[in-house]
């Protein structure tokens, strides 16, 4: 396309409240306004063309929010609504406009996602569906196309909020189930549980240790060989798993919330912000050295 100017909202003739785009940035979603008799939310291709037209259910800015793409961008799903009991997924490179079919559950869809494809023709695409509801949260696993029945699911404990914490590579992914409360009222920060699932190479389901219920931070390396979790009361207990699941390096209690890893996974910053003071520790993975500290005071967030 030229380098010009473009009003989406003349594209769309309606008022535009959030866009995003797709992974590979060739589709951008657009949701507006609702209007009485009108479809709100759009898929522009790369020239601004609209390749499909839905409709969005409730607050516009979340609309864009509800639509979940493969990161090669072989599929697309959405639901129409926050309080939707059914997703429609569609194959991209068919249609963006007709479905190829969808999926309904018995409770609301609290969270979906597709994992992380490596580009293996070999390997599956997952979509993974998250419902909660009282004393549990189920997350199911459909293997695409196939929506008529899930190709495995695992229960969590905790029914409030679930969130994935994927493998870059798709490998596995950490299932994050939340309450808000803690109904003991031993916890401020509620009640958590964290569940590792294999999705390539192996079938192993693992519940991952968390220490109070509470947990503050999970991530994967970049390189998807190990992930770090931080749970417990403060200081935390800060643990290092290899992709397997398997506990391989404690950091020891730290005062923190918040891990990064560096681009190329040999290097960790574990710190304590938001409510914590700040502290900083960067450690050397490849020999499990502490090679740097700081403090960064009144910091709430850190990238």
């Amino acid at each position: 396309m030229d380098n010009e100017l473009i009003q989406i909202k003349d594209i769309v003739n309606m008022e535009v409240s959030s866009i995003a785009f797709s992974p590979k940035k060739l589709y951008l979603a657009v949701c507006c306004k609702p209007e009485a008799g009108k479809k709100n939310l759009f898929i522009l291709d790369r020239e601004m063309k609209i390749v499909a037209e839905h409709a969005w259910i409730g607050t516009s800015t979340d609309g864009c929010n509800n639509i979940t793409w493969a990161n090669d961008e072989k599929y697309m799903a959405r639901k129409e609504s926050a309080g939707s009991k059914e997703l429609f997924v569609y194959e991209v490179a068919v249609s963006l406009q007709e479905d190829i079919g969808s999926l309904t559950v018995e409770k609301r869809i609290n969270n979906f996602e597709m994992s992380p494809h490596g580009g293996d023709e070999e390997k599956p695409h997952f979509l993974v569906v998250g419902t909660c509801g009282g004393t549990s949260s189920l997350t199911r696993f459909y293997q695409l196309p196939n929506l008529e029945k899930e190709k495995f699911k695992n229960l969590s404990k905790g029914g409030q909020e679930i969130n994935f914490v994927f493998a870059p590579n798709g490998h596995a992914v950490i299932i994050w189930a939340s309450f808000d409360v803690d109904n003991t009222g031993e916890n401020y920060y509620g009640q958590h549980d964290l569940r590792y699932v294999q999705l390539g190479g192996g079938n192993k389901r693992s519940k991952v240790a968390v220490f109070d219920t509470q947990v503050s931070d999970v991530a994967w390396s970049p390189d998807s060989a190990d992930f770090i979790v931080i749970s417990g009361k403060q200081p935390a207990v800060c643990t290092l798993y290899n992709n397997n699941c398997i506990p391989i390096f404690e950091f020891g209690r730290i005062h923190a919330n918040t891990i990064r890893y560096s681009p190329f996974s040999n290097l960790v910053l574990l710190g304590g912000f938001g409510n914590l003071v700040g502290g900083i520790q960067i450690w050397n993975k490849d020999n499990f050295k502490l090679i740097g500290k700081n403090k960064a005071h009144c910091t709430v967030l850190c990238e």
